[in-house]
């Protein structure tokens, strides 16, 4: 995680260059690093996501398309643009905080599964070099299939969506599981976490869909570009 200093340089950064792309001086501009929100625009004000200060010049030009539309075609040119851009590969998001609830009937079996399928594809795909896990099931998680979270010490943990596993079945699971292996192989590797270039090659190799989902708010609303992760 980059520096508080870091985090106002790229702040400093970015506002100039939004300024240089046409971007009203006036604008109130705040610099954040989250996890799903990109883009925000409400009552005048604009929070942006810091990796754009590290984006392509058309890419800083459709932030300032997307603060400043007027028009929903305009603002959805600009969206696409913006999703586009991997600002978590330049600024990662900080971790998720992740709250642990009591275990429920059936949650043992499914970590068993999780363990055993994850040494299976450990040696199938990773020629066993992957450490073992901290295996969670989360009965919370709504908006995502899986996480890997990586503390401070310690092995990564790999959390897997309850519903996922009601909904959706063991096959849909493996393959989420085999995603979050990615990530957890970025980790052991010494890359940074993210879906970019070295994430695609090594998902495509381990034959997992190598992209993230991005996601629009309910009705179009051109208010906030959010992105996030399918599993």
């Amino acid at each position: 995680m980059r520096s508080a200093a870091g985090h106002e340089a790229d702040a400093v950064l970015l506002r100039g260059r939004l300024v240089r792309a046409g971007l009203a001086l006036a604008t109130p501009v705040a610099v954040h690093q989250n996890r799903r929100v990109l883009v925000h625009v409400r009552d005048g004000r604009l929070r942006v996501h810091r990796g754009f200060a590290y984006a392509p010049d058309r890419v800083v030009r459709a932030v300032v398309l997307f603060a400043q539309a007027r028009t929903t075609a305009a603002a959805r040119g600009a969206r696409r643009e913006l999703a586009s851009f991997p600002v978590h590969d330049y600024v990662p998001a900080p971790a998720p905080r992740v709250t642990r609830a009591a275990p429920r009937p059936g949650d043992g079996a499914i970590l068993e599964h999780l363990r055993v399928t994850h040494a299976a594809l450990n040696t199938q795909h990773f020629e066993g070099m992957l450490s073992a896990p901290v295996f969670r099931v989360s009965h919370r998680m709504r908006r995502k299939l899986g996480q890997v979270v990586v503390p401070a010490t310690g092995p990564v943990a790999i959390v897997i969506s309850r519903r996922h596993v009601d909904r959706d079945g063991w096959d849909e699971v493996t393959q989420t599981l085999l995603h979050e292996m990615v990530h957890q192989w970025q980790k052991e590797r010494g890359f940074p976490l993210g879906h970019g270039p070295a994430f695609r090659e090594k998902a495509r190799a381990v034959g997992v869909e190598p992209l993230a989902r991005r996601a629009i708010p309910a009705g179009g609303c051109r208010g906030q570009l959010r992105r996030t992760d399918a599993v």
